[in-house]
Formats: C-alpha cells, sequence, structure tokens
C-alpha cells in the first residue's frame, strides 16, 4: 500500500490568512508478480564406457553335425516250406493221390499255418498238402502242382547237408497262405445263388474275419464286404467244393475260400 499527501484549501478561512487541510487517501499499490526461481536442468550422466579389460559376452558353442547312425538290415528268415504250382501234390515217380501210404491225413487239422507246424512235428514228412478236404502229410516231396484250386501243396526245406533234418529256421507260411482269394466280389454259388452262410460279424477287419474263418471248424469261406456307411460285415460260409464258389463283379466285396 502506498499514502499520498493532498493539501486542499479550508472553506471559510478567517481573512487575512491562508489555510489548507491535509487529506490523507490510501490507494491499493500493484501486486507485485512472484519473482520467477529458474529450475536447475537436470544433470545428465554419460554411461560409463566399458574397460579394456573387461570381460566380453560368452560366444555360443558351435554346434557339430551328428553322423545319423547306419541302419543295418536284418537278414531275412529262410522259409520252413516252399510253394509247389497251384493245385494238390502230384509226384512224377508215385501216385500221390491214391497210394495212402505215401502220405498221412492229419485228423481236425484246419488251415495252412497248423498244417504246416504238423508237418514240422514229424521227422518223416517231406512236404503237406492243404484244403477244403483236410491236412495231408507226405513222406515224398511233390514234383508238381495238380493245377486245380481246391488244395495247395508245399515241400519243406531242409538245412543244407541233411537228408531229413529238421529246417533251421522254422518259419511258416504266410498268413495269407491260409484262405484263397477267389477274386474282388461277393461270393456266389453257380451263376446267382448265394451261398449258405454260417453266421455274419458286423464290424470286423478283414484280418479279423479271416481269422473268424480260421478258427470254425465249419467255415469253409468268407465274404467281405465294406458299406456306404464305413461300416464292415463279414460272412462266414459252410464248405463246398473246389470251383463251387466264385466272386462276382460288385467290387465293394471280397470273396476267399478256406484251404
Amino acid at each position: 500500500m502506498s499514502t499520498s499527501l493532498i493539501l486542499a484549501p479550508a472553506l471559510g478561512p478567517p481573512a487575512g490568512c491562508n489555510c489548507f487541510s491535509l487529506e490523507i487517501s490510501s490507494a491499493p499499490s500493484a501486486t507485485a508478480a512472484p519473482a520467477t526461481v529458474p529450475t536447475e536442468a537436470p544433470t545428465t550422466v554419460a554411461a560409463a564406457t566399458p574397460q579394456s579389460g573387461a570381460p566380453s559376452a560368452t560366444a555360443a558353442p558351435a554346434t557339430v553335425p551328428t553322423e545319423a547312425p547306419t541302419t543295418v538290415a536284418a537278414a531275412k528268415p529262410q522259409k520252413a516250406f516252399v510253394r509247389v504250382e497251384t493245385g494238390c501234390c502230384r509226384s512224377n515217380s508215385a501216385d500221390l493221390m491214391n497210394d495212402a501210404s505215401l502220405f498221412v491225413k492229419a485228423k481236425g487239422v484246419k488251415g495252412n499255418k497248423k498244417c504246416a507246424a504238423k508237418c514240422l512235428e514229424a521227422s518223416w514228412c517231406k512236404a503237406y498238402e492243404v484244403g477244403q478236404s483236410g491236412c495231408e502229410l507226405h513222406k515224398i516231396k511233390a514234383d508238381f502242382g495238380s493245377g486245380g484250386r481246391g488244395c495247395k501243396c508245399f515241400n519243406r526245406v531242409f538245412a543244407p547237408g541233411s537228408a531229413g533234418a529238421m529246417p533251421e529256421i522254422a518259419a511258416q507260411p504266410d498268413d495269407d497262405e491260409t484262405m484263397t482269394l477267389l477274386g474282388a466280389g461277393c461270393c456266389r454259388v453257380g451263376e446267382s445263388g448265394f451261398p449258405r452262410w454260417l453266421t455274419w460279424l458286423p464290424d470286423l477287419t478283414l484280418d479279423q474275419c479271416k481269422d473268424s474263418c480260421e478258427q470254425t471248424t465249419m467255415c469253409g469261406g468268407l465274404e467281405y464286404k465294406r458299406q456306404e456307411s464305413g461300416n464292415s460285415v463279414c460272412k462266414l460260409t459252410v464248405p463246398y467244393d473246389s470251383g463251387a464258389v466264385r466272386a462276382n463283379n460288385n467290387k465293394s466285396c471280397i470273396c476267399y475260400s478256406k484251404n
């Protein structure tokens, strides 16, 4: 705040006298602007430079390629039997079909694998014949096959240098030898007749269907069909004579006969 003095003439002064009155007025003074205090700029600290003797980052170890191991194929085992031509066992020097002294019927033995196992059990067995009529163990080797489709003939393979010893490796024939593929088609008898079915088994694989026929004494063959829905049907048939059952042209089926 500032103070000022004002001199003003007084009213009605006595004669010969000058009189003044003193007025004191107070006027508000302007507010002083606050002083600006300068802000100190932040101090920038430079990053420390690593000394020449400081340890450097560790380098990643070099990857040395590993050499792939060498795969050695296992030696294929020698089979105990070799397939003779299509059909039943026949000999150039003997009547294997009618001379009962040259073979023995293995009663109750069905299927290729079981007949082969029976031949391996007998030291005198030189060949075997398997078909719809059963299993025959032969005392002499076969020279050729009859050409029919009702049976198969296998000669036994003996170890080198032995006349009748057991083979070195008693490998069985392939599983597929148990069943004979008649064709890609549904099983039919004659022109268009259906076989007699033993049973229908749903949702089996083809291998399971074959096993079911092999383990069923009265099974003479099978028809395996894959339906449009994706499901399958395994149909087991009764035994039939050689050539009685054939496959038609329906490619949704597969027809087999049991040996």
